[in-house]
C-alpha cells in the first residue's frame, strides 16, 4: 500500500516540482539494487535468526544485531529509502526524489523513534546494536581502521549529498546576492587570499585519516557533520541566496588552483551557509576539545584567516560566513542549548499563577493563547490577502468550538472541566471553511474568493498557532510527558506547581518528564518554515494542504509516544492520537487528488486591517481557553481547581 501511495504522490507532484530532475541510470540502478538487498537480507535475518516476520504487530522474538543488522541500523528502512531514492533517479522523477524520498524517510524516522525505539528498548534493553554505519560509542577506545574507514566515508558522503544535492535543486537561480556588506566580487584577488583557501583540501583530509582515533573522536565529529551539513542544507533552501561569480583570468599558479576549483563547482551552489567555513570551524572545534593548547591556537586563527579568504577571493560573502557560524554554534552547543531550552521549560511549567477580578480568574498563560490566535490570524490573512479576513475568523471560531466539544467527548470528566482538544480544533476548522467557502458567494458575490486558499493559509499558519500555544500547554501542564529513563533524568522537566495538572490528575509530580510541549515546538517551527517557504514558490492550495497533514501526522505521531496522560487509550500497541496521526497521514493522499484543490496562492503581503479582527480573535481565545469562574459550578465555568 505505501509504495502505491508513493506513487500516487509523485504522479500529483510532478507537474508542480520546478527543481532540477536528475535522470541516472546507472546511480538509480545502485541505489535500487543496494535497497532491495538491505530490505531482502534483512527480512531473511529476522525470520531465520529473530524467529518472526518483519513485521510491527508481529515482532520477532529474538534480537539480531548480525548480517545486516550489523552493518547499518533499521537496514529495512534504509533500504526502503535507497529503493525509493533509486527508482526516482531511474526515472527522472523530480518530485520522486525531492519530495516523496524525504517524506519516506521522516516516515521511517517516525515509525522508529514514535513506536519502534521504546519497543525494542521494552523488550531487550536496547534500541540498535553497534553498527559498522552506526555512530561508534563515547568511549576512549580505538576504532579499528574499517571502523575509522567507514566513519570517515559516512561523513564524505553526508557532506556531497547536502551540498551536491542541494546545489542540483537549482533554488539559487535568480535568488538575491548574499554579499550585503559591501564586499566587491570583482577585486582583485592576493595569492595568499588563494592559498589559504585551498588549504582546506589538505587540513580537513589530515584531520579526517590522522586524528579520529578513539571512539569519541570519531563520534564527535561524525556527529558534527551530520548537524553542520544538515542544518546547513536546511537554511540554504529555506533560505537561498547567490553568490555570483565575475569573470576571472588566472596568471600566477594560485591564480589557475582557484580557476580550476571555480570550475569543479555546479550550477547554483550553495553559498549561505558556507560550507568551506563550516568545515573550518569543524577542524577547530575539533582542536579545541581534544588538541593542545599551541594547537588551539593555530587551528582557530586558521580557521579565521579561511573565512576572511572565503570572501576575499570572491567565493563568498560576510553572510555566509555569519551563517555557517550560526550553524556550527548550533550543533556544537546542541547540548547546552538543549539544557537551557529545558530549564526554560521547566520554569514555564511551574509558573502558574492567577489574578482575580470579582467571580473571574484570569491564568497567565491568557498572554500566550492570545498571542497565538493572534500572530495566527494575522499570519493567515497576510498569505490569503484581505478578502479572506471573515472566513479566516470563522474558521478560528469553528475550530475553538471544535476543541472544546471533542474535548469533552473524548476527555471530559468531573476533573476535567473545560478541555479543550487538537483534533477536534482540525475537524472544527475543516466544518469552518466549509461554511465560509459556502457562506461567502452569498455575502460577498465570491469575488476572488477560494475555500481552497482559505483552508491552505489556515494550513500554513497552524503550525506557527500550535507553537505558540503550546507554551500555554507547558504551563497548565497539558500534553505532559511520561517519565523518563533513570540514565536521562537530567532530560525530563519536573512539575510541582499544585495548580498544574501533572500534580493534580497524576502521580509524577516532581518526576522528570518527556517535555513533549518543547519537542511539539520544535517540530512545528520546522514545519511552519518549509510550509511559509513553499507558499512563497507559489505551490497550489491542495500541495500546501496535504503536506501539512503529513507534517502534522508524522510528527504527532512521535509526539504522542512520549505523552502521558492518563485518560488516553491505546489500541494495537498505540495510543488512540497515534492512530489518528496515521490517518492525517492518509488524509493528506486525498487532498492531493482532488482537482479542484490545485489552485494558485496568492503572493504573501502585509495587511494592517488584520491587526484589529486579530486582536479580538486573541482575546476570545484568551478567555475560553485561560480565564474561568472557580467559584461556580455550571458547566464549563472552571478550567482547574
Amino acid at each position: 500500500m505505501i509504495p502505491c501511495l508513493l506513487w500516487n504522490g509523485t504522479l500529483v507532484w510532478e507537474p508542480w516540482v520546478n527543481l532540477e530532475a536528475i535522470h541516472s541510470v546507472w546511480l538509480g540502478g545502485l541505489s535500487l539494487f543496494f535497497g532491495v538487498c538491505l530490505m531482502a537480507g534483512a527480512m531473511v535475518a529476522l525470520k531465520v535468526k529473530g524467529g518472526g516476520l518483519p513485521m510491527n504487530a508481529f515482532p520477532p522474538p529474538k534480537f539480531v544485531s548480525t548480517g545486516f543488522y550489523g552493518i547499518v541500523p533499521h537496514p529495512i528502512y534504509w533500504g526502503f529509502c535507497l529503493s525509493c531514492a533509486g527508482v526516482s533517479l531511474l526515472t527522472g522523477s523530480s518530485a520522486g526524489l525531492y519530495v516523496m524520498t524525504p517524506l519516506s524517510m521522516l516516515g521511517c524516522a517516525a515509525i522508529v523513534w514514535g513506536y519502534e525505539r521504546q519497543d525494542l528498548i521494552r523488550r531487550f534493553g536496547s534500541s540498535a546494536p553497534p553498527t559498522l554505519l552506526g555512530l561508534p560509542p563515547a568511549n576512549g577506545e580505538r576504532p579499528g581502521w574499517v571502523k575509522r574507514f567507514a566513519g570517515v566515508a559516512m561523513i564524505g558522503v553526508v557532506w556531497a549529498l547536502a551540498y551536491y544535492g542541494g546545489a542540483l535543486t537549482g533554488v539559487a537561480e535568480s535568488a538575491p546576492d548574499c554579499r550585503i556588506f559591501g564586499e566587491d566580487a570583482a577585486a582583485d584577488i592576493s595569492d595568499a587570499a588563494i592559498w589559504i583557501y585551498q588549504s582546506i583540501y589538505l587540513i580537513v583530509p589530515l584531520v579526517l585519516v590522522f586524528s579520529l582515533n578513539t571512539n569519541a573522536k570519531l563520534r564527535c565529529m561524525e556527529l558534527w557533520a551530520y548537524g553542520c551539513f544538515g542544518l546547513g542544507v536546511l537554511m540554504f533552501l529555506m533560505f537561498p541566496l547567490s553568490c555570483p561569480l565575475d569573470d576571472f583570468y588566472p596568471v600566477t599558479l594560485a591564480d589557475f588552483c582557484l580557476q580550476m576549483d571555480r570550475e569543479g563547482l555546479p550550477d547554483y551552489c550553495i553559498a549561505f551557509p558556507s560550507f568551506h567555513v563550516l568545515w573550518a570551524l569543524m577542524v577547530a572545534g575539533f582542536a579545541w576539545r581534544y588538541a593542545p593548547r599551541w594547537l588551539i591556537a593555530a587551528a582557530v586563527v586558521w580557521a579565521c584567516a579561511l573565512a576572511w579568504s572565503c570572501v576575499e577571493t570572491g567565493m563568498h560573502g560576510w553572510l555566509d560566513v555569519l551563517g555557517a557560524l550560526a550553524v556550527f554554534f548550533v550543533v556544537a552547543g546542541a547540548r547546552p542549548l538543549a539544557r537551557a531550552a529545558l530549564e526554560l521549560a521547566e520554569r514555564l511549567a511551574n509558573s502558574w499563577r492567577a489574578c482575580r477580578i470579582g467571580p473571574l480568574r484570569i491564568i497567565n498563560h491568557g498572554a500566550y493563547v492570545f498571542l497565538a490566535a493572534f500572530l495566527g490570524y494575522v499570519l493567515a490573512v497576510s498569505l490569503a490577502g484581505r478578502e479572506y479576513r471573515i472566513g479566516i475568523a470563522v474558521v478560528a471560531v469553528c475550530s475553538l468550538l471544535g476543541a472544546g466539544v471533542w474535548a469533552q467527548v473524548v476527555e471530559g470528566s468531573a476533573r476535567l472541566l473545560r478541555p479543550f482538544g487538537y483534533y477536534g480544533a482540525i475537524l472544527g476548522g475543516l466544518v469552518g471553511v466549509a461554511g465560509a467557502a459556502l457562506l461567502h458567494p452569498a455575502s460577498d458575490g465570491g469575488n476572488g474568493f477560494s475555500g481552497w486558499v482559505l483552508f491552505a493559509a489556515m494550513a500554513v499558519a497552524s503550525p506557527w498557532i500550535q507553537a505558540i500555544g503550546r507554551l500555554r500547554c507547558l504551563v497548565q501542564g497539558c500534553c505532559h510527558g511520561h517519565p523518563v529513563g533513570d540514565c536521562c533524568r537530567h532530560w525530563g522537566i519536573v512539575h510541582t506547581n499544585p495548580a498544574s495538572r501533572v500534580c493534580r490528575l497524576t502521580e509524577w509530580a516532581g518526576v522528570p518528564l518527556h517535555a513533549t510541549a518543547l519537542y511539539s515546538i520544535g517540530f512545528n517551527i520546522v514545519s511552519g518554515w518549509v510550509l511559509v517557504r513553499l507558499w512563497c514558490t507559489g505551490l497550489p492550495a491542495g500541495l500546501l494542504i496535504g503536506l501539512y497533514f503529513v507534517l502534522a501526522g508524522l510528527s504527532r505521531f512521535v509526539e504522542e509516544s512520549y505523552r502521558g496522560e492518563p485518560q488516553t487509550g491505546r489500541h494495537g500497541g498505540l495510543s488512540d492520537y497515534q492512530w489518528l496521526a496515521v490517518g492525517f497521514v492518509c488524509l493528506a493522499f486525498v487532498f492531493w487528488n482532488i482537482p479542484s484543490a490545485m489552485v494558485p496562492v496568492p503572493l504573501p503581503s502585509w495587511n494592517s486591517e488584520a491587526l484589529v479582527p486579530g486582536g479580538l480573535l486573541g482575546v476570545l481565545y484568551a478567555f475560553c481557553m485561560s480565564m474561568d469562574f472557580p467559584d461556580s459550578n455550571k458547566r464549563f465555568s472552571r478550567l482547574t481547581s
